[in-house]
């Protein structure tokens, strides 16, 4: 696990530059930090190394081929790298270390671009091909390590995280003001775009080739809608439910891999708790990590489940003073705007004392539709409800979860998700300052959720396909990386591996996933195999009112009587009176994030 950057330039590459991008990634690897700089073909790469398997300085990167000078940068984990092994020394290929770096690169030399389709795991890599001048750039099928790319006329620039590129190009500091818009409305930016305008993230199941004298071409290796076209049947359940089975304990197996002691998130829900209880089979001691705040937690129920799986647990109480110190440095370290990740940012934090690597169970939530209210919309059209009646009563309990009331008349599943994903804002347009707001930008961002819709005959089919490529992708995962290798800890999601997701998409029809219980279909699975009995997941919650109205109020209410070139005058007033009230108190919270993320970058719009 690394980080990685590079650039590639027609003008003399300074060391300085270099070197100042390798320091702002020095965080994601403390334990090596190279760099090489190739003046006759002008291009410069660099490595921050988390050591994880092949310990050895000789797996240190970048990394040369002795057969004929291809250089490698790998960020990631290759699960299966051992069976690559296998098949290049079948073919007669010295190899000179024990890791996945290597197996890569003299894959790479092997097959070209095929190499991808040997690959399992989690990576983002650039390849340095000496024979055709050019760099080879791929990212996982999923996205869950980041690339991104700086690409203007005789320059190209990547890195796992936006700060490496503009410390050495503030002035790409450009805000793409499109993509705030979405940062505010959506919690998210859409790939390939990025918060600034020049800078873009390469799409999960993607690969670039880029030379001089040429233009950067992008190419698509793997797409989930192909295996969503498919429908596979089994003679009975028992079947299936064996191979649903046979796939978590695979992966799980390959993501247990490693050359130190790994931990693993144990929150007390099902998705930490099975893959807490295989890698517990699979690896000799493994120690499991949560966060409790005052009040509310699920602090017993792991408790509970790691006694029940023999396990080390270490769970971290936060005070109140200790959140809202944790929540500067949380805001300090983002890459982008981002209102979701504080509770990987903190259990990240406690984690890191005791080991580099941590299992996850992110992503099962969106394979096994963990989300209630995804459930009930799916029941109420199953069951012929008046779509008005049922968002209405929805409105009811949750008022702030949507956009606008107009939204209720309408049926289609991106406009569904769309507004279920809002930042708890009741009307949009009144929070900004008129000139961000007009048809151009919205029709950018509406164009966006459009490409999500897989247009599926089979409504499960269309939300499986808009969770993964919306929430998880730009969201969980974007998250889950920024603020993990924050504190140096590899986090790996193991729900989310490739050959899981693929039999999931071509027996999802067969499966009849949809319930009115989250996850009913894998609880079902695993029934037999936990005798405590499992609890719905309780949820991070932060304790606001303590965060907002104790330990922030003073720079809150500064920054609410600032004028500003983002936040509209009326709304910034309405936040206040909702800080009296105690009322919505998560739109201050993001109003903050926004406000100290422009000081701690130095941006204005």
């Amino acid at each position: 696990m690394c980080g990685i950057a590079g650039i590639f330039s027609k003008e003399k590459i300074s060391l300085e530059k270099i070197k100042k991008m390798q320091a702002s990634l020095q965080h994601r690897g403390p334990d090596n930090q190279s760099h090489i700089i190739d003046r006759d073909n002008n291009f410069a790469l660099t490595n921050t190394r988390l050591s994880i398997i092949d310990l050895n300085n000789h797996s240190n990167q970048p990394m040369k081929s002795k057969k004929n000078g291809n250089i490698i940068v790998f960020n990631g984990e290759i699960y299966n790298y051992k069976n690559l092994r296998d098949i290049l020394i079948q073919k007669k290929i010295n190899l000179t270390t024990y890791g996945d770096t290597e197996a890569i690169l003299e894959g790479y030399n092997v097959f070209g671009e095929k190499v991808l389709r040997y690959l399992n795991g989690m990576f983002a890599f650039v390849i340095w091909d000496s024979i055709k001048k050019k760099f080879f750039c791929a990212r996982d099928r999923l996205g869950i390590k980041p690339f991104y790319y700086l690409n203007k006329p005789n320059l190209f620039v990547f890195s796992s995280e936006i700060q490496a590129i503009t410390k050495v190009f503030p002035e790409e500091k450009i805000i793409d003001k499109v993509s705030l818009l979405k940062s505010v409305k959506y919690g998210s930016i859409h790939q390939p775009d990025s918060i600034f305008k020049n800078i873009k993230c390469l799409e999960p199941g993607h690969f670039l080739n880029i030379k001089f004298n040429n233009e950067l071409q992008k190419f698509k290796y793997w797409e989930l809608n192909d295996y969503l076209r498919e429908d596979i049947s089994f003679n009975n359940q028992e079947n299936y439910n064996d191979e649903i089975k046979n796939k978590i304990y695979s992966s799980v197996k390959k993501g247990t891999i490693a050359d130190i002691n790994i931990g693993s998130f144990l929150s007390g829900g099902i998705d930490s708790s099975i893959i807490t209880k295989i890698s517990k089979n699979c690896t000799d001691k493994i120690k499991t990590f949560n966060i409790s705040f005052e009040g509310k937690s699920e602090e017993e129920q792991s408790k509970l489940i790691s006694n029940h799986i023999g396990t080390d647990h270490f769970c971290k109480n936060f005070k109140n003073k200790e959140i809202s110190d944790c929540f500067e440095n949380f805001i300090k370290v983002m890459d982008q705007p981002s209102f979701d990740g504080l509770n990987t940012f903190l259990v990240s934090k406690e984690a890191s004392k005791y080991t580099k690597v941590s299992l996850s169970g992110i992503g099962a939530d969106e394979i096994f539709f963990g989300y209630e209210i995804i459930n009930n919309f799916i029941n109420a059209r199953k069951q012929n409800m008046p779509l008005d009646g049922f968002f209405n009563y929805l409105y009811k309990l949750k008022p702030n979860r949507f956009f606008q009331k107009s939204f209720f008349n309408k049926i289609k599943v991106k406009d569904f998700f769309l507004n279920l994903r809002l930042i708890n804002y009741e009307n949009f347009e009144t929070i900004f300052k008129k000139d961000l707001i007009n048809t151009d930008h919205n029709s950018k961002m509406e164009s966006d959720i459009l490409r999500f819709d897989n247009n599926s005959k089979h409504l499960h089919k269309r939300i499986f396909n808009f969770e993964i490529k919306n929430y998880l992708v730009n969201t969980l995962l974007r998250d889950s990386d920024n603020f993990s290798m924050a504190n140096s800890l590899e986090i790996r999601p193991l729900f989310l591996d490739h050959e899981l997701i693929e039999f999931v998409c071509k027996t999802m029809t067969y499966s009849k996933k949809i319930s009115q219980k989250p996850k009913k279909e894998l609880r079902k699975i695993y029934k037999d195999n936990f005798d405590i009995k499992q609890k719905n997941k309780i949820g991070f919650e932060i304790p606001l009112y303590k965060l907002i109205n104790v330990n922030l109020k003073e720079d809150i209410n500064e920054r609410l009587s600032k004028k500003d070139d983002f936040f509209s005058e009326n709304y910034k007033k309405s936040l206040k009176i909702k800080m009296k009230k105690e009322k919505n108190l998560s739109e201050v919270k993001n109003f903050y994030i926004i406000s100290k993320w422009f000081e701690n970058n130095n941006i204005s719009i």
